[in-house]
């Protein structure tokens, strides 16, 4: 069991033990809770299994960091390491690992070795028919220890989801549900090659720690998908070339394959040479340990792909944080304008864009856009658009002449069908005057006071990356005093409800329309209707909103 020791702040010597992935942070869900204004919500993360521990910053606000050193993605922990989360300094205690079988175990054949079955099992029906009175007495005994055995290995699982940790309770406990074992031995299937690899192994002091299987005896377990009792271990013809599992000392040996929903996950064995021969009451006992380990082991791969998967969740989230590098940094400062923007991808990442471009003769560009699909693939071509428009607009002020530059570019280097529709407005500080042209992107909307909103600009133009060819026209407006003009993507006005009912372009209006007079006012007033409208319902497409007025 690893460990965490807090060596700084008001929790100073608090110990958190742990051997299980782990989330730290300030709030009442983490599993260790930090008291410390400096620790976000949901700061780190500990992917915890027995072999390593990997720590994980899920996007906190000051940082994680390793030894001093500041870290952005999974970072492999060591013994003794210093943890610096916020204010909040710990040291990680490293868990012992779990010992290879590289040095102990062999597969061994010889020729001169067999042994005799006295009796094979299904391994996925251990019934009472099968047996006499006696018998069935002795079975239910076996079946009663085990009931025990079963719950604990059940709260072993829900506690740890690690595999090693599985193995060595199983291990643990063997020698106490069969008194007469002397070895036992786990091979577990690998998932990729099919092979058998020794993963753990037990025995009493007395009887050694040198472990050998025979491969036809397991191979036998393995393809039959049943469990074989061999006692005598020197007369069965079909293991001749197979051999006994240690050797003629032996009384007799059980081998059985762990199975859950018709998936071999691997092969226990259990021999004895201390007391009497196993008997089928207990090859019955293995056979239902076999079955709940293997089920525990789904259970575990489950849970380690769950664990990928919220790795893989985490690389979204940096690149969520690199997209958002491509994106303005602040609004502009303008003295005569007032800015506001909304800018939510359905997904980590998402295919809007937006920019401000410095143009020729101080005018202000100010792009919106809207990729083709969502996810990492329009949020890696967003990132492209993003350096594309501003080569394109270098010395230009004319909106219509930026997206034919654009537009041949793209259409260029496009692959696959991806195209983008991409409003974009050139303003003249001074005059109130801008320009706007549309490339199949929602045209913008002008609230003036007193008036309803109007849309502005010339619709029909093709997006872009589909026509080299393709021509842009432009439209001349003059914004006055206290008017607040709205860019948008179709993730606004196609917002779904949870009936799949669209919030349309009549409430987008009449929420710009209802709306107090300042950029702000306008944008939380359109996002309040979006969100009343879709209610619990999933955000369907990404949102970028960009609102700005003319002072008085």
């Amino acid at each position: 069991m690893s460990k965490l020791t807090i060596v700084s702040g008001s929790q100073e010597g608090t110990v958190f033990q742990f051997d299980r992935t782990i989330v730290l942070g300030r709030g009442p869900m983490c599993d260790m809770i930090l008291h410390d204004a400096t620790v976000s919500r949901r700061h780190a993360m500990l992917n915890w299994t027995r072999s390593e521990c990997l720590i994980l910053d899920l996007n906190s606000e000051n940082g994680t960091f390793v030894n001093h050193r500041r870290i952005s993605e999974p970072t492999p922990l060591s013994d003794g390491d210093v943890l610096n989360l916020g204010s909040v300094t710990t040291k990680y205690t490293r868990a012992a690992r779990m010992g290879s079988l590289s040095d102990s175990f062999s597969w061994r054949e010889k020729e001169n070795e067999s042994g005799r079955v006295l009796a094979t099992m299904d391994a996925e029906d251990s019934s009472l028919t099968a047996y006499g009175e006696e018998e069935s007495g002795l079975l239910v005994e076996n079946l009663s220890k085990g009931y025990r055995f079963l719950n604990d290995l059940g709260n072993v699982v829900s506690e740890s989801f690690d595999v090693d940790d599985v193995l060595r309770f199983v291990l643990d406990e063997i020698f106490e549900l069969l008194p007469q074992a002397a070895r036992a031995f786990i091979l577990l299937r690998d998932r990729e090659t099919g092979q058998l690899i020794p993963r753990g192994a037990s025995a009493r002091e007395e009887s050694g720690k040198k472990i050998t299987a025979s491969r036809t005896l397991v191979e036998e377990a393995v393809n039959k998908r049943e469990g074989i009792l061999l006692i005598d271990v020197m007369t069965e013809e079909r293991f001749v070339k197979g051999v006994s599992v240690q050797g003629p000392e032996l009384t007799s040996a059980m081998c059985v394959p762990m199975i859950f929903n018709n998936e071999i996950y691997g092969v226990m064995q259990v021999d004895t040479n201390v007391g009497p021969p196993f008997g089928k009451p207990d090859m019955a006992l293995l056979l239902n340990i076999a079955q709940q380990i293997g089920t525990s082991l789904a259970y575990t791969h489950l849970h380690s792909k769950l664990l990928q998967q919220e790795l893989l969740e985490r690389d979204l989230m940096l690149a969520r944080r690199l997209q958002q590098q491509f994106l303005p940094q602040r609004l502009p400062r303008i003295s005569e304008f007032n800015f506001a923007v909304e800018y939510s991808p359905a997904l980590a990442v998402g295919g809007d864009f937006y920019d401000f471009l410095e143009l020729a003769e101080g005018r202000i560009g100010i792009a919106v856009a809207d990729v083709s699909g969502k996810g990492v693939s329009a949020a890696l071509y967003a990132a492209k658009l993003s350096s594309e428009i501003r080569y394109h607009s270098v010395g230009q002020s004319e909106p219509s002449e930026i997206l034919s530059r654009l537009n041949r570019a793209l259409t260029r280097d496009s692959r696959e069908g991806v195209f983008v529709t991409l409003v974009l407005l050139v303003l003249t500080p001074g005059s109130g005057e801008f320009t706007v042209s549309s490339a199949g992107h929602p045209l913008p909307v002008v609230r003036r006071r007193g008036e309803a909103p109007q849309v502005i600009g010339q619709g029909g133009d093709p997006p872009l990356g589909l026509d080299a060819g393709a021509r842009f026209h432009s439209v001349r407006h003059v914004l006055d005093p206290f008017a607040v003009v709205t860019l948008y993507t179709d993730g606004i006005t196609e917002a779904e409800s949870g009936s799949r009912e669209l919030f349309g372009d009549k409430r987008f209006l009449a929420a710009m329309r209802d709306a107090d007079e300042t950029p702000n006012d306008v944008l939380n007033a359109v996002l309040s209707a979006v969100s009343s409208h879709i209610g619990g319902a999933a955000q369907s497409d990404d949102i970028t909103l960009l609102c700005f007025s003319r002072s008085g």
